[in-house]
């Protein structure tokens, strides 16, 4: 193609001279062109008509030559570019459900050993023989074991629920209220160690009394304790 679009390119010039070169022969001479002329001319004419589409052919050509390769060459840039994205997607998914596996596992971890630990000995948080010394933050909602505690009266609601009066010891004055379910039959006079969370301070009020609490410790002062279980 390209030695087609030369051809038609000298034939395009040698007519633009020629023609050039008859009008001037035609201005000077102020004739009429011969027949031999007028073929010539004829001849030029035709193959300035061919020559240029022969060009033009070419460079049309050539323009969609290039722009067929230049998207090739996008069209393997582009999808290098979608391979590399595709991958590099898939490494931070892997890493991503790594990470989550990981916290799971830490995370189960870390709820069995919190579920372990959470209760703390009374004993090692407050002198529970004197528990006025302790403001309401203090005691709120602290995980606790009371551990062998004197069970100095009992009651039962009907919801089946226990209502213990109990003391750190037989001798102790300082009351704890703890209310909560268990299977474990109790008795008043013995000592149970319960695991519960301090709901703040109470009294012995008149409900207590309608579950069975003697009524002689009506509005003796307590700890609130919601019992979650004996140990």
């Amino acid at each position: 193609m390209g030695f087609i679009r030369f051809i038609g390119d000298i034939i395009l010039i040698a007519t633009l001279v020629f023609i050039i070169f008859n009008g001037y022969q035609i201005y000077k001479s102020k004739h009429y062109l011969s027949k031999k002329t007028l073929i010539t001319v004829l001849v030029a004419i035709i193959g300035t008509a061919v020559g240029s589409p022969l060009s033009n052919m070419q460079s049309k050509h050539e323009i969609t030559a290039a722009k067929e390769h230049s998207e090739s060459i996008e069209s393997k840039k582009n999808h290098s570019e979608s391979i590399k994205e595709s991958a590099a997607l898939s490494k931070r998914i892997e890493s991503s459900n790594s990470k989550k596996e990981t916290k799971s596992v830490n995370s189960t971890s870390h709820s069995e050993s919190s579920n372990d630990n959470q209760y703390k000995d009374i004993n090692s948080l407050f002198d529970v023989n004197d528990m006025s010394k302790y403001s309401d933050d203090d005691l709120f909602a602290s995980n606790v074991i009371l551990p062998n505690f004197y069970v100095k009266d009992i009651g039962a609601d009907k919801m089946g629920e226990y209502h213990l009066l109990l003391t750190p010891t037989e001798k102790s004055e300082q009351e704890f209220l703890a209310v909560g379910n268990t299977k474990q039959k109790i008795s008043v006079g013995s000592t149970i160690s319960i695991k519960g969370t301090i709901s703040g301070r109470g009294i012995v009020n008149q409900n207590q009394i309608n579950v069975g609490i003697n009524e002689k410790y009506l509005g003796d002062k307590t700890i609130a304790i919601m019992m979650n279980g004996l140990t």
